[in-house]
């Protein structure tokens, strides 16, 4: 299963930190047990980091845009270790698309996230394939749009899948994977944006399965050197 969240928006607008669109995936096949270190590695946050974090704090939802790349490494390293998670990401270059895409942000996501999956599951086929995304989404008007796109990929067209289903919306501040998938989106935006080194290298560090520039051939970001899916 797949948890998805999204850092910036599909837009014209040319100003330079509205160039990057990120799609943020979680996989696991074990959600129980992410939650659990999430939330034990959440609960040790005010002693680990005293002057950042309070103990009220650990009761309200995490956000990536709210925390220093210092602890984003301390969650992923604690997660990456102890758990099953698989992460993925994709960066959508808003200055390159087609018009088409640009006026349909719906059509846009759909795509851009169907031929992700066509390809990740070409290399390794899934039974099922499950996807769980914050109901802030904005670029979905219908769900239902988004598993047909799937199923005719992965199912119809290709042998890719058994099944896809339980394409549903989550409210983040009760699923915690979902906050996981927040916080890579935010590293992955801030890198793409600011290019500092301590995201840079904290990318370099977490272990990442496959990833994708869409479209490819415009992209120049240093830490797209393996593991990349190709499309256009």
């Amino acid at each position: 299963m797949f948890f998805i969240d999204e850092s910036g928006s599909i837009t014209r607008n040319t100003y330079y930190k509205n160039r990057y669109f990120i799609i943020s995936l979680i996989e696991t096949e074990n959600p129980n047990q992410v939650k659990r270190i999430f939330r034990k590695t959440k609960v040790k946050l005010p002693k680990k980091f005293e002057n950042l974090y309070t103990p009220d704090d650990i009761k309200k939802e995490i956000k990536g845009s709210r925390m220093p790349t210092r602890v984003k490494r301390y969650f992923f390293e604690n997660l990456v270790n102890k758990t099953d998670i698989k992460l993925h990401y994709i960066v959508v270059d808003n200055h390159h698309l087609i018009d088409s895409l640009h006026d349909n942000v719906e059509v846009c996501f759909n795509f851009v996230l169907t031929n992700y999956f066509k390809h990740l599951c070409e290399k390794k086929r899934r039974e099922n394939i499950k996807l769980y995304l914050d109901e802030r989404n904005c670029s979905i008007q219908s769900l239902n749009s988004l598993q047909d796109y799937l199923k005719i990929e992965l199912m119809v067209k290709n042998d890719y899948a058994d099944k896809v289903y339980d394409c549903a919306y989550y409210d983040s501040k009760d699923e915690e994977i979902i906050q996981i998938a927040d916080i890579l989106a935010n590293l992955i935006y801030r890198a793409c944006i600011y290019k500092k080194t301590a995201d840079l290298l904290l990318l370099k560090d977490i272990p990442t399965v496959q990833n994708m520039y869409f479209p490819y051939r415009y992209n120049t970001l240093p830490f797209f050197e393996n593991n990349v899916l190709t499309m256009y």
